[in-house]
């Protein structure tokens, strides 16, 4: 027969086995809840015009791809899993931005090659016409610049395209239930105001975002981190 000392310590073994495999499976579910996806795009790396103008003199431009760099770190640091975003087409950005604001991003770089010998798309400071909408290319960058830095190279359309699909990949994540996530992406957005755009910004991710989830019945507030005022969101607000 078993002594008394060895059924407590295959007792007290069982048990220990038992509350191990509890707090495996309590830690499993605890990670499972605060995974994070976080919708990357690596097309965004290619937008990169070298410079700008800035008080009137061209300058480098200090928006970099490096930034997505750090983003990036920082958040697989954080414990994000990246995932590329699936596309959700022009029309949540449509439902924001201006179909003439839309169309020129999409067009104004080839055109201005047509008829300006240079390889970006940002010299000249706004000029608003009181006689209608300008139909040159370079009226029309001139038309949608809030500031001068604006700079477009051959694929800047392409890489705005899908940071926002990023944005809205997320918000649909959020209304399929998820309770945390993220977009990391670049070129920012806070500085576009639906048909103009200035600081290094094209298309507006946090609005079209907001905009996508508004029209499924989600209440939110924008928190806007930016050492910069989001005047564009503000605006489209």
């Amino acid at each position: 027969p078993r002594s008394f000392s060895s059924l407590r310590n295959d007792i007290k073994k069982n048990y220990d086995l038992q509350r191990q495999k509890d707090t495996t499976s309590y830690l499993f579910q605890k990670s499972k809840e605060l995974f994070v996806e976080a919708f990357f795009n690596d097309r965004q790396w290619s937008h990169d015009p070298k410079q700008c103008v800035s008080s009137g003199q061209m300058a480098d431009k200090p928006e970099q791809p490096k930034r997505i760099e750090v983003l990036r770190k920082g958040a697989i640091n954080a414990g994000c899993s990246l995932k590329a975003p699936t596309e959700f087409g022009i029309v949540p950005i449509s439902e924001i931005l201006s179909p003439r604001y839309l169309r020129c991003l999409q067009t104004v770089f080839t055109r201005w090659q047509e008829s300006v010998n240079t390889t970006e798309v940002s010299l000249y400071p706004p000029v608003i016409t009181e006689d209608g909408y300008p139909q040159s290319a370079i009226g029309q960058a001139s038309f949608h610049q809030a500031d001068t830095s604006w700079p477009i190279g051959k694929i800047t359309w392409s890489c705005a395209y899908w940071s926002v699909q990023s944005s809205i990949n997320l918000a649909q994540n959020m209304l399929d239930g998820s309770q945390r996530g993220s977009a990391v992406f670049r070129p920012p957005g806070n500085h576009d105001f639906g048909e103009a755009a200035g600081g290094f910004i094209f298309l507006n991710n946090s609005a079209i975002a907001v905009q996508y989830l508004s029209k499924r019945g989600a209440r939110l507030a924008i928190l806007d981190i930016d050492v910069h005022h989001g005047n564009g969101t503000q605006e489209i607000d």
